[in-house]
């Protein structure tokens, strides 16, 4: 199971460099033309940096999770250690027992870190 881990974290982190590519290439779009730069467009670019961010959030988590001897049950330290070397909220919820469902559609009240283009 840790080898399985392993390659998906691999995976999201390759998905997450792609996203970073994509990110860029239309924020050098966008900067080209001043007209596309509507609310809409802006909005979707930060949803695009979300999925990334989150994407990153999901490869470190997993490929610390296969480096754990036992990850069916981590202790509460090992939950907040985890917790700590990831950047949003939504991921550090998936850590603790009874946190709230992710809802992917809505990054706004995340405080994760802004990517300026």
């Amino acid at each position: 199971m840790h080898g399985l881990l392993h390659r998906i974290s691999e995976h999201l982190d390759h998905l997450a460099n792609m996203t970073h590519e994509v990110e860029h290439t239309i924020a050098e779009e966008l900067a080209q033309d001043a007209k596309a730069q509507s609310a809409n467009s802006l909005a979707r670019l930060q949803n695009l940096d979300f999925l990334r961010q989150y994407a990153e959030d999901l490869a470190l988590l997993t490929l610390h999770l296969s480096q754990l001897e036992q990850f069916d049950r981590i202790s509460g330290a090992q939950a907040v250690n985890l917790s700590q070397r990831v950047r949003l909220e939504r991921t550090r919820a998936l850590l603790f027992p009874g946190a709230q469902p992710v809802a992917l559609s809505c990054p706004s009240p995340d405080t994760g870190e802004v990517d300026l283009f």
